[in-house]
């Protein structure tokens, strides 16, 4: 058998993450501390989740590395990303079933059955998804917290009337719109009508 992890935090956080590769079947992936930057290439992990051997050495390289978990298929979920507390809020009264769901620094991470889309950002003010190709930091990782564990809920249905919001087309601006350099971004740098997190996704296509 392979031996726990020495540093005196690392074992209960790795022990968590075998628990959501083993029991829930989830895409695991070193995330830095305070970040969401994955600390290695994880394209191959989009299709084929980390083993046990694998996630233990990780542990080992990145005693304090966040935890990351794939979404899509290859995790068999899709998460909704609430920028906020009143977002998470205006979602809930256009009503859902009880999900797992965990607080972050800012919003809310809902979890549903992997509803085969994309990530997508601002399909409603202050609401992302992140689906295929995407993937979002977990507890015990700094600022997580669960409001329901999928240890204890199961993932509910993606709900249907978010759905026509997801599927609804990205946005089209014409060349004649304005300058290709007011496409890519705004003001601030970040894509027109994004958050933080479409700009890491933009990075990450590289």
């Amino acid at each position: 058998m392979s031996k726990d992890v020495s540093n005196t935090q690392s074992p209960s956080h790795c022990q968590v993450a075998l628990r959501y590769a083993c029991e829930l079947h989830w895409s695991i992936i070193p995330i830095e501390p305070n970040s969401k930057k994955p600390l290695i290439r994880w394209k191959v992990h989009q299709s084929f989740p980390a083993n046990e051997a694998l996630i233990r050495n990780w542990f080992q390289r990145f005693p304090d590395m966040s935890i990351g978990v794939v979404t899509g298929a290859v995790s068999g979920l899709t998460v909704v990303d609430f920028d906020s507390q009143e977002a998470y809020h205006e979602a809930l009264e256009r009503g859902w079933s009880v999900t797992p769901t965990e607080r972050t620094r800012r919003g809310i991470h809902a979890l549903f059955q992997n509803a085969g889309v994309g990530n997508r950002v601002r399909v409603l003010p202050g609401v992302d998804i992140r689906g295929e190709g995407g993937q979002f930091v977990v507890y015990p990782s700094p600022s997580r917290q669960w409001i329901n564990s999928p240890f204890d809920v199961p993932l509910a249905v993606f709900p249907t009337w978010l759905m026509e919001h997801a599927n609804q087309p990205e946005p089209c601006v014409t060349q004649n719109d304005c300058n290709i350099s007011d496409i890519v971004t705004g003001s601030k740098g970040l894509p027109v009508g994004g958050s933080h997190y479409g700009q890491k996704v933009l990075e990450n296509c590289k």
